[in-house]
Formats: structure tokens, sequence, C-alpha cells
């Protein structure tokens, strides 16, 4: 009787995070969040960013994004608090 050849292999598209262990991948995604973390902690204080006018800025940003009537006046109150200028529009 002939033998039946296996089917050839495929080339896997599964990169490496996803080969790893599930109990491993939880560490490696809180270790890339904090590395990040530090990163972005690292980049505001070298450029002298105040923290609060960024997480305002984020908090415009998020109330235009969620509804595009309240863009204008978002806009408005980030030129107001000066975050942005009206050249930045």
């Amino acid at each position: 009787m002939p033998k039946i050849a296996p089917p050839p292999q495929e080339k896997s598209n599964i990169d490496a995070a996803q080969q790893m262990p599930e109990m491993e991948r939880p560490k490696m995604k809180k270790d890339g969040a904090e590395k990040a973390k530090n990163d972005l902690r690292r980049l505001i204080k070298s450029i002298g960013l105040d923290p609060q006018r960024l997480i305002r800025a984020g908090q415009l940003a998020e109330m235009a994004l969620k509804d595009k009537n309240l863009y204008p006046m978002a806009v408005q109150n980030a030129i107001q608090e000066g975050l942005i200028s009206p050249q930045d529009i």
C-alpha cells in the first residue's frame, strides 16, 4: 500500500509573543507598559511639560472625539487655557 505524504509545512504567521505560554504574556505586557510609562515620564520632565496640562489636553481631545458637536468648544477651551494657539488649528 502506498504511503500518504504528510501535508507540507506552512510558515507560521504566529509571532513569538503568541507562542509564549499564557502565564508569561501578562508579565511581558506589564514590562512593556512600565517601560512606556517611564519613557513618557522622562520625556515630560526633559521638556518641562506640566503633567496636569497634558491630562487636561487629553480630556478635551477625548471630549471632542466622543461628540463631534463639542469639538468647537473643546478647541476654544484649549485656546483659553493656553494649551494651543489659534495658529495650531
